[in-house]
């Protein structure tokens, strides 16, 4: 099989594939009428056209999509909305010179009697991501309404073999069955296989076992709650499942990704300033948890405050807190805490500085302002379109232990020290709940809530007022609030460490589901060692530890390891991290062998860095950032005088040498939180692909001087053996530099495919494709490949 052959482009008539069913787990959730009518109407169909007369009347194909804010922005994958996807930029400029015009019509609501068709642009594109962002307009050319749109999947909720839907239209426009109608959206349920990631952290991209079929590309596939989980953008197999028989899988690129490929688009000022942000708000929020919206900057000293007719003011609200009336009860917030407030149609929507946010009632809050060189006045919250609150250089506060998640429709909170119990009226009588045994919340057509417990119980009845008490990470805000009007929640318990500790954490590394292993792991991450002991005893007792799975043995090994190192006990610690330094999970192998190098960067100065114990967290994790920035650095002193060997003898020598000794570095240097690793080992992948290049380029140099020189002398023979021995000498050379091309061409697809299973990427300029090293112009003609053809 050719080596790309196993990753085929799902875009509509390169291939037929027949449906076969996926591998069956035992689910229990069913994504319910509600949700599933919401998804299906965020989901789109896209068309792709062109025109040398700028009538964009010559269809190139179709693809799926899905609207991600309220006003007509969407995504879908790049390959369906560029037919040059792919393509070497040699032909990409032949191309777009021929055929400079594109358009993009969305169908809404296809295959219903709501069915409408949109023109729309692209308004920022990355090729090594497979991503496109599209802007919707309506017949006034105006940003589309699209009050259905998708809200992203934390990338703490995924977990394998965990139930996805996929959203699209396989087969493309080929299944219209009525007449001016398109295919109505199909939705394909699976499950999720894998999602490995890189050594720094990243999830490479997620396997599920839905069988996705020409016209999915650029679909999305959601979880049981309608969140996103992935861009529908290939079919493949899983890692390590490459020569199995049987059906091939779908990869997507994951939610996590597309956040950032929407950050970018941000960042570069691609996304129109008319859109609706609010979705984006995580996306928006800086690490260290301030939050800054593009069109409404706020100021460091300074309040601002915007009007819906455009005009701004500067100037001081002069209270120091707001009374807010919500769902969630009456809330006492102190503007410290508050980031912006933004009003709409359905009221305001009060976001906190570290993500949190809370949905206000259309009851109006009132406040004081200030304007500079003005007069004092009162307004309400209704009667402006944002109010920017200003910074300020307070730390943010950084939760330590446990935390509880409520990501409900009129709020998303994290908060510690969460107290009280909540009372739900039950036929059966009054229960008392605490919100860390809930795991979601429902509401039925007839007004009753259902609540799904930690422990799989489920109960139908009805929240009072009661009110719980807790405490907002990042501001530190105390709150009190009833769940009585909450429609629809997940609730998550969480633990946190010291959130400015760099590197991956456990749970990363090991990307399980087991409860007991995610447990331990997050009280060892919040330093409660005496728990983590509690709780990791029992299983490494020889009994227990001989009955537990192979992959949950090498866990639990790492977390002993771990814990020895919290527990000063660094020769333990040491022993422990070499036995897992042959485990068979690449990541916690990977995980053992950085720890183990910061161990013996230590251990001179008596395992302290600067002074401080390694057993503390944030010490380690510092001195292993410091060995991690080194090894980058030596990377990219390496790759500045990428310049200076180019067509050198032995530059592919040494190059290669240089790629073997710092890609397991480089993979060290991402464990322990070197934030530039992954990037610099693509960087490094491709320094040794081109110069695999250009050492091909200098064989064919010598082969074409070999066969001028044998050309001079059948001109000018020379009489006697010399001419014997000169011609048996090239000869040799010839098949030297054969058995060299060859060798050449193996290294060349070995780090090829490294840099594709490196997984979907938001592109650097430094990690832009290579050029073809051939110009336009001295590509041979036989060799062109025409427009018409496709890439």
């Amino acid at each position: 099989m050719n080596r790309l052959g196993r990753c085929i482009l799902l875009t509509l008539g390169m291939m037929a594939a027949a449906t076969i069913p996926g591998t069956v787990w035992a689910q229990y959730e069913v994504m319910d009428a509600e949700t599933t009518a919401k998804v299906k109407k965020a989901a789109v169909m896209v068309f792709t056209a062109r025109s040398a007369q700028e009538k964009g009347d010559t269809p190139l194909g179709s693809g799926s999509g899905y609207f991600i804010n309220s006003t007509g922005l969407m995504i879908t994958n790049n390959h369906v909305v560029d037919p040059t996807h792919g393509a070497p930029d040699w032909y990409k400029h032949q191309y777009y010179y021929q055929y400079g015009i594109h358009t993009w019509w969305i169908i809404t609501d296809s295959g219903t009697d709501d069915e409408k068709t949109w023109e729309a642009v692209v308004v920022y594109q990355n090729e090594a991501a497979d991503q496109a962002i599209l802007q919707v307009f309506d017949d006034d050319k105006e940003p589309l309404q699209t009050p259905s749109f998708l809200r992203f999947l934390p990338e703490s909720r995924l977990t394998k073999r965990a139930k996805v839907y996929a959203l699209g239209f396989p087969g493309g426009d080929r299944q219209r069955t009525v007449r001016d109608k398109h295919p109505e959206v199909t939705i394909t349920v699976g499950h999720v296989l894998e999602f490995p990631r890189t050594a720094g952290g990243r999830i490479r991209r997620i396997y599920t076992d839905v069988i996705a079929r020409p016209g999915n590309s650029g679909g999305a596939m959601v979880d049981v709650d309608g969140f996103l989980v992935g861009t529908v953008t290939l079919m493949t197999k899983p890692e390590g499942r490459e020569d199995t028989g049987g059906a091939n899988f779908s990869a997507l690129v994951p939610a996590a990704l597309t956040a950032d490929f929407i950050r970018s688009a941000y960042a570069l000022d691609k996304i129109p300033g008319s859109t609706d942000f609010k979705p984006f708000m995580a996306m928006l929020t800086n690490e260290d948890g301030r939050i800054n919206i593009p069109q409404y900057g706020r100021l460091k000293e300074r309040d601002v405050v915007f009007f819906p007719d455009g005009n701004r003011f500067h100037g001081n609200i002069q209270t120091d807190k707001i009374i807010w009336e919500s769902d969630l009860g009456t809330l006492e917030v102190p503007n410290e805490a508050i980031a912006y407030v933004l009003t709409d149609a359905m009221g305001s929507e009060i976001f906190l500085e570290g993500g949190n946010r809370i949905l206000a009632s259309q009851d109006p809050s009132h406040f004081e302002f200030a304007p500079l060189g003005g007069t004092r006045s009162e307004h309400e919250f209704l009667d402006v379109a944002a109010v920017g609150f200003k910074t300020s250089d307070r730390e943010l506060n950084k939760v330590k232990g446990e935390a509880v998640i409520l990501d409900a429709d009129i709020a998303y909170l994290v908060m510690s020290d969460v107290k009280g119990e909540a009372a739900f009226e039950t036929r059966a009588g009054t229960l008392k709940l605490k919100l860390q045994d809930m795991q979601r919340i429902e509401t039925r057509d007839d007004g009753q809530q259902t609540v799904i417990m930690a422990d799989g119980r489920v109960m139908s009845g009805n929240f009072t007022d009661d009110k719980l008490e807790g405490i907002i990470a990042a501001t530190n805000t105390p709150i009190r609030f009833s769940l009585e009007h909450v429609q629809k929640a997940i609730i998550e318990n969480s633990f946190y460490g010291l959130e400015n500790v760099a590197g991956i954490n456990l749970i990363q590394v090991m990307h399980t589901a087991d409860k007991d292993v995610r447990k331990i792991a997050n009280i060892i991450e919040s330093d409660d060692r005496s728990a983590a002991e509690r709780y990791l005893k029992p299983l490494l007792e020889p009994d227990a530890f001989r009955r537990l799975p192979d992959v949950k043995k090498e866990q639990v090994r790492l977390l002993d390891a771990v814990w020895q190192l919290r527990n000063g006990k660094y020769e333990e610690a040491k022993k422990a991290f070499a036995l897992n330094s042959r485990a068979q999970d690449g990541n916690v192998q990977a995980y053992a062998k950085a720890s183990m190098e910061v161990l013996r960067r230590c251990e001179p100065n008596k395992y302290t860095y600067n002074g401080k114990p390694i057993s503390d967290m944030a010490t380690f994790a510092a001195a292993g950032l410091e060995l991690a920035n080194e090894i980058i650095q030596k990377v990219r002193d390496l790759l500045k005088d990428e310049q200076t060997m180019t067509g050198r003898r032995g530059e592919f020598a040494r190059a290669l040498v240089e790629v073997k000794r710092y890609t397991p570095q480089l993979e060290l240097a991402g464990v322990l939180g070197g934030g530039d690793a992954d990037d610099e080992l693509m960087r490094l992948w491709k320094y040794c692909t081109r110069s695999v290049i250009r050492e091909f380029q200098r064989l064919d140099k010598e082969v074409e001087e070999m066969e001028k020189e044998q050309q001079n002398r059948s001109a000018t023979p020379i009489r006697g053996g010399r001419q014997v021995s000169a011609n048996a000498g090239m000869e040799r050379r010839m098949r030297e530099i054969a058995q060299e091309r060859q060798r050449l061409e193996e290294i060349y697809w070995e780090y090829f495919e490294k840099l594709w299973e490196y997984g979907f990427r938001i592109e650097d300029p430094d990690l832009q494709k290579e050029k073809d090293d051939q110009s336009f112009e001295d590509e041979p003609e036989e060799d062109k490949p025409k427009p018409d053809d496709g890439p």
